[in-house]
């Protein structure tokens, strides 16, 4: 009985040391601590080789350092190790994403889905997914079936997560050109629910700015340097609605700070009309 009640101890003492080894891994990579957060995952895995789990956080970390090919790696023995680990197909499929693997990403986010239907951030991306393929198509039939797929993808997001931001902000910019009234609609509505991501701003300055409606699109675009001041594009339509507005003095000095940011579209706008 002694021995017995030992080795249950002696196990559930090991499974707390990897519970907190693992809580470790993920706190490290929260605080993009990523080179840490591999060697402790890797200290699991070589103590514990059948913890899915492990191998998933692993794979975040090396997701993070760009390492697609090896992220995937570690989320497939993630899958194989728990089949229907959800968050690892969703990663998966991001990292195959990033790779130009689109048929790879589109099984994996359909069976990510297939575990959970209502899964609104899975929709988002076979949506974008969907978005990117259209994008390469030259078949005009083609291009048109995976825009709608697109489509469709974001509205079953929203169906089930009317407050998911991302896929009011895909959706808005999926039909921004089609439908730039409704794509303006859906980007109020991201700001809504994100109103200090500066990327809101920016694509309702675009969107205001196609409309020619000038003034509002530099209140937009005022507000998105204001939050990332570091955006060269941002700069760059800054000066070209100032432009538009007659405003040559602040036009010029907003293709300066583009210029400073890397813009040669703003170089070559400097060129031509701010001598």
């Amino acid at each position: 009985m002694f021995i017995v009640l030992g080795t249950l101890f002696q196990q559930n003492t090991f499974a707390q040391k990897t519970s907190e080894s693992l809580s470790k891994a993920q706190k490290a990579l929260d605080e993009n601590k990523i080179q840490e957060a591999i060697q402790i995952t890797t200290q699991i895995i070589e103590q514990e080789p059948q913890n899915a789990y492990a191998y998933y956080l692993r794979g975040l970390a090396k997701y993070a350092f760009s390492e697609f090919g090896a992220s995937i790696e570690d989320y497939t023995k993630a899958i194989t190790l728990q089949k229907d680990f959800k968050d690892a197909y969703y990663n998966r499929a991001v990292s195959y994403f990033w790779l130009n693997q689109n048929e790879n990403a589109e099984n994996d986010l359909l069976k990510a889905l297939q575990i959970d239907s209502t899964d609104s951030r899975t929709y988002t991306a076979l949506g974008s997914l969907y978005s990117r393929i259209a994008e390469t198509e030259t078949d005009k039939k083609s291009r048109k079936k995976f825009l709608q797929k697109a489509e469709q993808a974001y509205l079953k997001a929203l169906q089930h997560n009317a407050n998911y931001a991302p896929a009011y902000y895909n959706y808005a910019l999926l039909i921004s050109d089609e439908n730039p009234k409704k794509s303006l609609i859906l980007t109020e509505k991201y700001i809504l629910l994100k109103p200090q991501d500066a990327q809101g701003y920016f694509l309702k300055g675009i969107l205001l700015k196609n409309q020619k409606k000038y003034a509002e699109a530099l209140q937009n675009f005022q507000k998105s340097a204001e939050m990332n001041a570091y955006n060269a594009e941002t700069w760059l339509e800054l000066g070209f609605t100032y432009f538009l507005l007659k405003n040559r003095t602040e036009a010029c000095l907003a293709w300066q700070k583009a210029e400073k940011l890397g813009s040669s579209e703003a170089s070559k706008y400097l060129q031509q009309s701010c001598k």
